[in-house]
């Protein structure tokens, strides 16, 4: 039995349809936006590291994303974890 409070609205099937498609437009333009930063700030870094080094590859490559940098973080004080993700870390950069 599905309980609906008595004093709210009923809402239309096109007004929910219109606002879950709004939403989710939403989502998928903030995620365009971060997706651009990324590629801007990669673009900038392969420049700086095309002018001042002759590895600029190799040190594109070996950075941390945001998202290993936290996973690190998390690990700490679990040495075998870090040791293996580590390990995961190289294999995924080769």
């Amino acid at each position: 039995m599905l309980l609906v409070a008595p004093d709210r609205p009923k809402i239309s099937f096109e007004l929910k349809m219109a606002v879950l498609y709004r939403s989710e437009r939403k989502k998928i333009l903030y995620s365009q936006l971060h997706l651009i930063e990324k590629i801007q700030t990669f673009l900038e870094k392969a420049e700086e590291a095309y002018k001042t080094s002759g590895k600029a590859y190799q040190s594109l490559i070996m950075d941390l994303t945001a998202q290993e940098t936290k996973e690190k973080e998390d690990l700490k004080g679990n040495e075998k974890a870090l040791r293996t993700w580590e390990e995961l870390y190289y294999w995924r950069r080769l």
